[in-house]
């Protein structure tokens, strides 16, 4: 009688501490969807130093003709419901399911560079390549 009891309550506690559909799901599942180098992990660290509960949301933004520019913005908790998350070494990284689509394989690294700012580089082998590009390695 007493085992009967607690499963019906240990469902409402593990619904409590967060249901599907909550905006503070704290139950979403980490999956890797990108790669985060040792040197873009350390800045990613270091920006969210004074904002531990803070998380890094990647997203794509419509850069007219150009196509697409990535963006990396720290947010406050919640994490917005449907987003994918990736739990890293000390942060979290979340992403839309529309915008994974974008960027699923990608590697995020962090350059510093002689002649301009210093900043992260993304390597996405899913980006559209330039028809000069691709007949230049056609020919080799």
């Amino acid at each position: 009688m007493l085992a009967a009891r607690l499963l019906l309550i240990l469902p409402a506690l593990v619904c409590l501490a967060g249901c599907p559909g909550q905006l503070n799901d704290t139950t979403k599942k980490s999956q890797t969807f990108v790669t985060i180098t040792p040197a873009a992990e350390t800045k990613f660290k270091e920006f969210l130093r004074d904002s531990p509960g803070d998380h890094i949301r990647l997203s794509i933004k419509d850069h007219g003709e150009n196509g697409f520019e990535y963006a990396l913005n720290l947010e406050s908790p919640p994490i917005p419901s449907g987003a994918v998350v990736q739990d890293c070494q000390g942060f979290t990284l979340a992403v839309s399911p529309r915008d994974l689509v974008y960027v699923e394989g990608s590697t995020i690294d962090w350059e510093t560079r002689l002649n301009e700012p210093d900043g992260f580089k993304f390597d996405n082998p899913n980006a559209f390549k330039s028809t000069t590009e691709q007949a230049t390695k056609d020919r080799q």
